[in-house]
C-alpha cells in the first residue's frame, strides 16, 4: 500500500513495494519490447540552499521538485 509523503503530498513507496512492482514492470517491458527506467534524483547543493534560505524555502523547493517529477513522469503503468 502506498503512503503519502507528509511534506510533498506525493504518493511514496517503500522498498517492499518496489520489490513487488519491479518484477511486474520488468515483465511488462519484456512483453512490449519497450525499455524500463528507474530515476534517482539528487538536488545539487540542497543543504547549502536550505542553510542560505531557511528550512521553509527548502521545504517549498522539495514540494515543487516532487510535484514537477510527479506530473511529468506519470504514465499508465
Amino acid at each position: 500500500m502506498m503512503q503519502m509523503d507528509s511534506l510533498t503530498g506525493i504518493a511514496i513507496a517503500d522498498r517492499c513495494q518496489f520489490d513487488k512492482v519491479l518484477p511486474v514492470e520488468w515483465q511488462r517491458a519484456k512483453r512490449s519490447g519497450r525499455p524500463i527506467s528507474l530515476v534517482l534524483v539528487d538536488i545539487d547543493s540542497f543543504k547549502s540552499f536550505n542553510v542560505e534560505y531557511g528550512s521553509a524555502a527548502g521545504s517549498e523547493c522539495l514540494r515543487r521538485v516532487a510535484r514537477k517529477l510527479y506530473t511529468e513522469g506519470k504514465r499508465a503503468g
